[in-house]
C-alpha cells in the first residue's frame, strides 16, 4: 500500500507532520481531514526505505538546533511555472488549436476523471489548491495532462481562476466543463463543481464504452474479412503458380488510388473536419434523417443534453447559460442550433418546458419529465432520469444495429468472394488449366 507524507495544523494551530498508509492520494487527504487536521500538504513519501509505522503518525515539528550559517548552494534551474513566471493567458495560434491539438494533444477521459475527482477530494479535505495542483502535476501519468496541470498551477499562483488556464485547451476541457468550473469558482463551491464534473465524465465514459462495445462485432467482421480475402488470394496464387494471385479489386493499384485518399479524407474529416460548424451541421443533419440510425443518434443526443443540463443546474449555473452549454454538450450541431434560441426565451422570462416545446426537437419523454421537474422544482433529478432511460434504450438499439450491420458486412463479403470466384472460373487462365488437365 502506498505511503504518504503530510504537513498539517491541529485544532490548536500547532504544526504537525507525519506519514500514513492509504490506497490513494485523495483517500489520504480525506483520512487526515477526519482526524481534525488542517492539511497543508500531502504527497507520496519521498523515501520509502525509512521505517514506516503501520498507521499514520502525527508529531509536532521540532525547532532545529542552531547551526553554523553556511552559504546557500546555488539552486538548480526550475521550470518557468515553479519560478513564478506568469503563464500566458492569450489563446494559442489557430493552427495549433484547430488542427494540431485535436490530432495530438487530446487527453483520455479516464485521465480527466482521475484529475477532477482527486482535485475535488483534496479541496474538500482542506488541502490548498496550490498544494493540490502541485501534487497532482507530479503524479499525473498522462504526458499530455501533466504540463497542463503545471500551467494551471502557475495561473493559480498568480491569483487567477482555474478556468483561465483551462480555456486555453478546448481539445481537453469542453465548454460544459468550463461552465461548471466557473460556476463553482463564482459560488465558492469549486470542490462540489469538480465532483459533479467527475460524475458527468464518468457517465460520458460509460456512453462511449457502450458505443465501442456495440461496434466491436462489425469492426471484427470487416478486418477479418479483408484478411481472409487477401490470404485466400495468395494461397490460390501459389496453387496455380500465378504471380500476384487471382484477380481481386483489393490487389489492384487503381483501387487504392481511389480508396487510399478516401480513407485519408475520412480520417481527417472525423478528426479535424467535424470541428468546422458548417461541415458538422450538414453531417449531423444527414445522420438524423437516416432510417433506423437517426432515432438512435437523436436519443443519444437527448441523453447527453439531459445529463449535462442536470449537472449544470445542480451546480448553480443560471438556466440560460446552462441551456447553451448543454446544447453544446449534446454532440449534434443541427440539434444544438435548434436548442440555442431557448436560452433567449428563458432570458425573457418564458417557462422552461414551453421554451423546449417550441424548438420541436425535444422528444415527448424529455418534455414530460421537464414539465414534472419544473412543477416540483427538481429539474435536475427528472433530467437525470431521462438520461438514464435514453442511455439504456440506446444501448439496446445500438446492439441491435451492430448485429444488423455485422450481418450486412458478412453478406457483402460473401458477394465479394462470389464475384472473385465467378471472375476466376470464367476467365481464360482457369480454362487453360482445365484444357491442360483434360489433355
Amino acid at each position: 500500500m502506498p505511503v504518504y507524507e503530510y504537513k498539517a495544523f491541529d485544532s490548536s494551530g500547532n504544526p504537525m507532520n507525519g506519514t500514513l498508509f492509504s490506497t490513494s492520494l485523495a483517500t489520504a487527504a480525506a483520512d487526515l481531514a477526519k482526524q481534525g487536521l488542517n492539511v497543508q500538504h500531502v504527497a507520496l513519501a519521498s523515501n520509502n526505505n525509512d521505517p514506516i509505522p503501520q498507521s499514520f503518525t502525527a508529531r509536532p515539528i521540532e525547532k532545529p538546533a542552531a547551526v553554523e550559517t553556511v552559504a546557500a548552494p546555488v539552486p538548480e534551474p526550475t521550470p518557468a511555472y515553479e519560478a513564478h513566471i506568469p503563464p500566458p493567458t492569450e489563446a494559442r495560434p489557430a493552427i495549433v488549436t484547430d488542427v494540431i491539438a485535436p490530432l495530438v494533444y487530446k487527453v483520455p477521459l479516464n485521465q480527466l476523471l482521475f484529475f477532477f475527482r482527486q482535485l475535488s477530494t483534496m479541496l474538500n479535505a482542506g488541502v490548498p489548491i496550490v498544494s493540490s495542483l502541485d501534487t497532482l502535476s507530479r503524479q499525473a501519468k498522462d504526458p499530455k495532462l501533466a504540463p497542463i496541470i503545471k500551467e494551471l498551477l502557475g495561473h493559480v499562483r498568480e491569483g487567477r481562476e482555474l478556468s483561465v488556464g483551462m480555456q486555453r485547451y478546448p481539445e481537453v476541457f469542453s465548454p460544459l466543463m468550463l461552465g461548471l468550473i466557473r460556476a463553482g469558482e463564482q459560488g465558492g463551491m469549486l470542490d462540489k463543481s469538480l465532483l459533479q464534473m467527475a460524475n458527468y465524465v464518468e457517465q460520458e465514459i460509460r456512453l462511449r464504452n457502450l458505443l465501442r462495445k456495440a461496434t466491436l462485432y462489425p469492426k471484427i467482421v470487416i478486418f477479418a474479412s479483408i484478411f481472409i480475402i487477401l490470404a485466400a488470394n495468395y494461397i490460390i496464387s501459389d496453387v496455380f503458380n500465378k504471380p500476384g494471385g487471382i484477380y481481386s479489386p483489393l490487389t489492384q493499384p487503381a483501387t487504392w488510388f481511389i480508396l487510399g485518399p478516401l480513407l485519408v479524407f475520412l480520417f481527417l474529416f472525423f478528426r479535424i473536419g467535424v470541428s468546422n460548424p458548417r461541415a458538422k451541421f450538414n453531417y449531423d443533419h444527414v445522420l438524423l434523417n437516416i432510417p433506423i440510425i437517426g432515432p438512435v443518434v437523436h436519443q443519444m443526443a437527448m441523453a447527453k443534453f439531459a445529463r449535462a443540463f442536470a449537472a449544470l443546474y445542480k451546480g448553480g449555473v443560471a438556466m440560460p447559460k446552462a441551456m447553451k452549454l448543454s446544447a453544446d454538450a449534446c454532440g449534434n450541431e443541427y440539434l444544438r442550433s435548434q436548442m440555442y434560441p431557448v436560452a433567449d426565451m428563458l432570458d425573457q422570462g418564458a417557462g422552461f418546458t414551453d421554451s423546449l416545446r417550441q424548438t420541436r426537437v425535444f422528444t415527448p419523454q424529455v418534455l414530460d419529465m421537464a414539465q414534472t421537474g419544473e412543477t416540483t422544482g427538481r429539474i435536475d433529478d427528472m433530467l437525470d432520469k431521462v438520461a438514464d432511460y435514453y442511455e439504456d434504450d440506446s444501448e439496446v438499439r445500438a446492439n441491435q444495429l451492430a448485429m444488423i450491420f455485422g450481418v450486412m458486412c458478412l453478406i457483402a463479403v460473401g458477394i465479394y468472394v462470389g464475384y472473385i470466384a465467378i471472375h476466376f472460373y470464367s476467365g481464360p487462365q482457369f480454362q487453360s488449366y482445365q484444357q491442360a488437365g483434360n489433355e
